[in-house]
């Protein structure tokens, strides 16, 4: 999925709460509440599985403060009941923010490890935090006043809003911006990562309907359902991109095989004289090629898409496209990677170097020039298998290879 998706598609609860807001006769249906509410629930129970399954410790620890502002907000009334005054809302809206976006920009973490034991002692500080605050009403009216001097009642707000208490701006939305701006660097975990763009908010405006419980729980089940979302797509990405270069692994294109129909072509590349590149300048070097060819090929055109099909091989279909036709476009993208120059830096910094010596190159100090060979193959009657034609290509590739390399072989499958 694109990045565009990426940051979409976690946003549909959220779009969804606010249509129901807009639409009073939604909400007075006699089951919403009950439905929001297990709804909600069972969003949560998901994302732990999901986390679990996956080895995220972030969508887990959200899932938990989520499930806290849970029980917060609809459940044991009488024992909650004390805690939930101006003040401690004021605190969450000053702690949430922060403890949100730590998650957001710790480092990929399993569920057991430092960081997590450093969220949970985080989460338990503002738990002992708003207890402490209605036990001890004289330090939470100088907390209060030490952190609202600077609120959203400034601002002109819907009669929808009227009754809801003061928020502390700066903290909200200088979480968000610093969410916007790590959701746009950060390139790991880019589904969960930009899913904060769409949980964070959920989460904070239900804190912000705390005296209506209904839209509370229907704003925190839409943040619950911003993580279900995201842990779907992530676990597509695992299973069906290729982690190194970005675009459809194997898996992918087996299921892609499955859906082909009558008129088609298969097309095979392969990088040149690939492990000489790997013994010579690193493993580390032949990944970023094999990063730039693929980069290069995603955009082969002609409706044809590319995917890694192992090692240094790439295959490329074309649906409804003629192998002639599908040959003009490897032809263009075997051009334009052989006219792309892939540049690496051959300094070795040595240990007793200056700093001003180890300051990196402005300008790249070396070129390399990589080419790709391409076999294709095409399916033009109605009975040939996608296998076939995969087989066919591959044996045009190797022409290829055997004529020379950086070419493109034409080859046809045999009717069976």
């Amino acid at each position: 999925m694109s990045r565009f998706g990426a940051f979409v598609m976690p946003a549909l609860l959220p779009a969804l709460a606010i249509i129901v807001l807009l639409l009073p006769g939604i909400q007075s249906f006699s089951s919403f509440d009950t439905i929001i509410h297990y709804t909600g629930w069972f969003l949560l129970a998901l994302n732990a599985v999901f986390s679990i399954r996956f080895h995220r410790a972030q969508p887990m620890f959200a899932s938990i403060i989520l499930a806290l502002l849970f029980l917060f907000y609809t459940r044991f009334d009488t024992f909650f009941a004390p805690y939930r005054t101006t003040e401690s809302l004021w605190l969450l809206f000053s702690a949430i923010p922060m403890l949100s976006f730590w998650l957001m920009v710790s480092p990929r973490k399993a569920l057991l490890s430092g960081s997590s034991i450093a969220w949970s002692v985080g989460i338990i500080l503002i738990g002992f935090a708003v207890w402490a605050l209605a036990k001890f009403p004289l330090a939470g009216d100088h907390i209060a006043r030490a952190i609202s001097y600077r609120t959203i009642s400034d601002i002109p707000l819907p009669s929808i809003l009227a009754t809801s208490p003061n928020l502390p701006l700066i903290s909200v939305l200088g979480g968000l911006a610093c969410m916007i701006i790590a959701a746009f660097i950060m390139q790991k975990d880019i589904h969960l990562i930009s899913s904060w763009l769409s949980i964070y908010p959920a989460m904070i405006l239900g804190i912000y309907f705390f005296a209506q419980t209904n839209l509370a729980i229907l704003w925190f089940t839409a943040a619950a359902g911003s993580i279900s979302i995201s842990l779907l797509q992530h676990a597509h990405s695992m299973a069906f991109i290729d982690a190194l270069t970005g675009i459809p692994n194997r898996r992918a294109l087996e299921e892609k095989m499955r859906s082909l129909g009558s008129k088609y072509s298969i097309a095979m590349a392969d990088v040149d004289h690939f492990k000489q590149f790997n013994d010579t300048h690193g493993h580390k070097t032949g990944d970023q090629i094999l990063r730039k060819t693929a980069a290069l090929l995603f955009h082969v055109g002609g409706g044809g898409k590319a995917y890694r099909y192992g090692g240094e091989e790439f295959v490329i279909i074309f649906p409804g496209k003629q192998a002639r036709a599908a040959g003009q476009y490897c032809q263009r993208v075997r051009e334009s990677i052989e006219n792309s120059p892939f540049y690496f830096r051959t300094r070795k910094r040595l240990r007793n170097k200056t700093p001003a010596e180890k300051r990196p190159l402005k300008k790249p100090a070396r070129a390399l020039y990589i080419t790709v060979s391409m076999g294709i193959a095409a399916c033009e009657i109605n009975s040939c298998k996608p296998e076939d034609i995969l087989k066919t290509a591959d044996k045009a590739l190797y022409e290829a290879k055997r004529l020379g390399r950086n070419r493109v072989i034409i080859a046809h499958a045999k009717e069976s």
